[in-house]
């Protein structure tokens, strides 16, 4: 029986880089004077979870990752109405852009994408994407699709009008027409500049780079009683236990095909590159070599970001050399991490640092651990002869606390007049 282990937990706040990034763009769309509609869209978890089925209904069992983002509506009217949008967007920056030649043809093409739509763009997303938007990977011919499930066909039928126009406009001059149709038994398909083909099938959209690979999912949809499905796969099935109640993206990894598979020697080779990746996540090595699947989950809200990782776990397959990460019995807890004001960044572990180092030879490459007894023999010197290993890294805990927050020195006084 296999315990979950949350591998790495990461947290970014509001004074940080992603969240101004996300917010630039969203305000500049949002410049253009459309908003975000008050209509709620919250789902319980029962009738989110139908939808994945759903959607993991049309996929083959060969599938290999498959990632679900859900009330993504939700997730841009919280950062567009997030409390640093005023701090954003009197940025000098932010301004330059509002003034520049991209913001006009943002500003224009969102304008024309609108009045196609009879509504505005929040509302058109909201809608679409009503009861989620899934993707998916199968490895046989390197494809991947996005699965769009809407609360009606009629607002995916109005996109597919409206974007088919711009699409040909942007080719405008050229004697082939960028968008084919082929109509199929139930349902037509839409071929874009033969690089991306869309099934249209009423209330969901599957695009992807492949046809074949959109005709199945288009046919598991429409037989709807298929049993050789991703929905039926015990993996799978095992992956949705690790699924949370409450996020924006979460993903499914099918971690013990793409071992067997021998693509990616590096990353399952149980070793890391460096002092920093094995400090973070060594763990995730060790379970990389037998657990059957990852699930990775990223979690917007107003105050943070948070990006986890999970997968099973056994505590045997961490053996002696990765107890520094796991703990002597496998009970390794991280402290809880304290609120701070201003705070950008925060990390919380559980790590046996002077255990890692001494430890770093059955850990890391060659490469690595030659770099590491050079960085040994200077640290001795910085610390009058004392071992690094054993004498400074042995003298801390191992539960450790990081913390970066966004100082103020507007109310420190004395203050030098320069």
């Amino acid at each position: 029986m296999y315990s979950m282990s949350k591998l790495l937990q990461l947290t970014a706040d509001p004074c940080s880089k992603l969240f101004r990034l996300l917010l630039v763009f969203l305000l500049a769309l949002n410049s253009i004077g459309t908003s975000a509609d008050g209509q709620e869209a919250d789902q319980d978890s029962e009738e989110a979870q139908s939808h994945v089925l759903e959607a993991a209904k049309m996929l083959p069992p060969t599938v290999i990752a498959f990632g679900e983002v859900k009330n993504l509506a939700d997730a841009i009217e919280l950062v567009l109405e997030h409390p640093l949008r005023n701090k954003i967007e009197q940025l000098a920056p932010y301004q330059e852009f509002l003034e520049s030649p991209q913001f006009s043809q943002l500003q224009g093409g969102t304008l024309v994408f609108e009045a196609g739509m009879g509504m505005r763009w929040p509302s058109v997303i909201r809608s679409a994407t009503a009861k989620g938007v899934f993707f998916a990977a199968e490895p046989t011919d390197e494809s991947v699709a996005a699965i769009i499930h809407a609360d009606n066909g009629k607002v995916l039928d109005n996109l597919r009008k409206t974007a088919f126009p711009l699409i040909r406009g942007g080719k405008a001059g050229t004697d082939a027409d960028p968008v084919k149709t082929e109509a199929m038994d139930g349902y037509d398909l839409y071929s874009i500049n033969d690089e991306s083909y869309l099934a249209d099938l009423e209330d969901w959209y599957v695009l992807g780079n492949k046809p074949d690979f959109v005709k199945q999912i288009a046919a598991n949809h429409l037989a709807k009683d298929s049993t050789n499905t991703l929905a039926e796969s015990e993996r799978f099935q095992q992956a949705l236990q690790f699924r949370p109640e409450s996020f924006l993206l979460w993903s499914y990894v099918d971690a013990n095909t793409i071992r067997e598979s021998g693509e990616a020697v590096a990353l399952y080779s149980g070793k890391t590159e460096n002092v920093l990746i094995e400090m973070l996540a060594g763990g995730i090595m060790s379970n990389l070599l037998n657990t059957d699947l990852i699930s990775m989950s990223l979690h917007l809200e107003e105050n943070q970001v948070q990006l986890s990782l999970k997968t099973p776990h056994d505590y045997s397959w961490a053996g002696e050399d990765r107890e520094y990460f796991f703990g002597k019995e496998g009970d390794a807890k991280a402290p809880q991490l304290p609120e701070v004001e201003q705070r950008v960044f925060a990390l919380s572990a559980y790590r046996d640092l002077s255990e890692m180092w001494l430890r770093a030879s059955d850990l890391m490459s060659d490469k690595a651990v030659d770099e590491l007894a050079l960085a040994d023999s200077q640290l001795g010197v910085f610390f009058s002869g004392k071992d690094f290993g054993e004498d400074i890294l042995g003298a801390l805990g191992p539960k450790i606390q990081m913390v970066v927050n966004r100082q103020n020195f507007e109310n420190i006084s004395p203050r030098p007049a320069i």
